[in-house]
């Protein structure tokens, strides 16, 4: 199946196309300490590690001409990724707020984005490195689910889903709209008919519930004001007056609500975020009782405390894929240093 591993300030002419997902692993790992180093450097704030066919974000070739449809929806899924659990799966498998009433409605592709930093040196003791944990989300991305509407059974997982995976060093998400929307520009610029605008592109940040705290919480901005300008002009539905972005958050789990936990109410912990619950351009989604409880904290505790082939029924591999599973043993991740 084709797929590529590319540089978002790249033309499509060298991007390095690969035939099956084994080789699709073995191009990221090929070109990630290229790209991660002019992330790194400041050459560039975002570049794509993979992409599944060369003419993503729009559906694949396969597909014809007339599958592209404005406007063109991606979602996003921004993380650490350390491991991505079966909670990044559940989020990056959500469908848009509109789905209940459209039966068809979909994202037009996905992009899992992971934010690095300006050296390694931040990493924790202990934590995946980047090139592993851009390894893991490709995994995951072989088990998303395909999208709803498009006759993609000829197609391979990767390209069903019509996923991406990326980096970027942007602290916040208004910038990171600013900068994968200039990003995407290029690309679409450079992508043959149909010629579809940036103007046409709308951005879904797929957030946890801390992630959405920190976005509507004054504390994070110089001040009130400050922050409420950002964000109506990050949440705009006028794309000639803002981003034209939305944010889907997941419901998180209330610390008195005993065993999987009862819902927080957002709108009571987060008084800001009411406007844009109102103006629908902030969605929450219910993840269930199980999956809001997972985090890759868990994750990398349980694997430090009872090792990684503890073997039992209540083992950490239960939060993450199976794929995801045997690359942390086989990579010796998280395990305690001797």
């Amino acid at each position: 199946m084709p797929a590529e591993a590319s540089s978002a300030g790249e033309s499509n002419q060298n991007l390095i196309r690969q035939p099956s997902t084994d080789s699709a692993m073995a191009s990221i790992r090929v070109a990630t300490p290229r790209l991660l180093q002019r992330v790194q450097q400041g050459i560039s704030k975002f570049e794509l590690i993979y992409t599944p066919h060369p003419r993503w974000p729009l559906p694949h070739p396969s597909l014809g001409p007339t599958a592209a449809k404005t406007p063109v929806r991606i979602s996003i899924l921004d993380s650490s990724f350390n491991p991505p659990t079966l909670a990044h799966l559940g989020l990056a498998n959500s469908l848009p707020p509109d789905a209940a009433s459209n039966l068809d409605s979909d994202y037009s592709a996905k992009l899992l984005l992971l934010s690095v930093k300006n050296a390694d040196k931040t990493l924790k003791p202990g934590d995946a490195r980047y090139e592993q944990r851009l390894e893991m989300m490709h995994l995951m991305v072989r088990s998303m689910e395909p999208l709803r509407g498009e006759a993609v059974a000829q197609l391979g997982p990767e390209e069903a889903a019509n996923a991406a995976i990326a980096i970027i060093d942007e602290p916040t998400f208004v910038g990171k709209s600013r900068v994968l929307r200039e990003g995407f520009a290029k690309r679409l610029a450079d992508t043959p008919a149909p010629a579809i605008n940036i103007a046409d592109v709308e951005l879904t940040f797929l957030v946890g519930h801390d992630t959405l705290a920190r976005l509507v919480s004054p504390r994070y901005y110089p001040s009130e004001a400050t922050m409420l300008a950002a964000l109506r002009r990050f949440l705009s539905a006028d794309a000639a007056g803002g981003d034209r972005s939305r944010v889907v958050s997941a419901q998180r789990s209330s610390p008195t609500g005993g065993g999987g936990g009862g819902a927080v109410d957002v709108v009571e912990e987060l008084p800001y975020v009411r406007e844009f619950l109102d103006a629908r351009r902030i969605t929450v989604i219910d993840m269930g009782d199980t999956l809001r409880t997972y985090s890759s904290t868990t994750v990398r505790r349980a694997v430090g405390s009872m090792g990684q082939d503890d073997g039992t029924a209540g083992s950490w591999r239960r939060l993450v894929t199976a794929d995801v599973a045997r690359y942390v043993v086989e990579e010796g991740l998280y395990a305690p240093e001797l």
